[in-house]
């Protein structure tokens, strides 16, 4: 079973202290599993540079991991992909 998603964000906020664009980050991977950083900089128009430095704070921090890899639409690159871990250790399914 899952967390609740509000209990989830709440346990992030606490624990890790996130500033505005990891929070906007998180949220976004939460929302979009299995997402590359050009994808969350075209869904949150963050800078990838910020998007690249909140998403790398939010993998030391051990909040999100490599799912994967995809070959991106626009620039037909194969990047990493992302989802969120549960506080347990385990990707989180919503």
């Amino acid at each position: 079973m899952g967390i609740q998603s509000t209990s989830l964000e709440t346990f992030f906020e606490l624990e890790y202290h996130l500033d505005t664009h990891e929070q906007i980050v998180l949220n976004c991977i939460k929302k979009n599993p299995n997402v590359s950083d050009n994808d969350i900089q075209r869904i949150t128009h963050l800078r990838i540079n910020d998007v690249t430095g909140r998403r790398n704070n939010l993998w030391k921090k051990g909040l999100i991991d490599i799912s994967g890899n995809k070959k991106d639409r626009i620039t037909g690159r194969n990047n990493l992909t992302w989802s969120i871990i549960e506080p347990n250790g385990k990707e989180l399914t919503v």
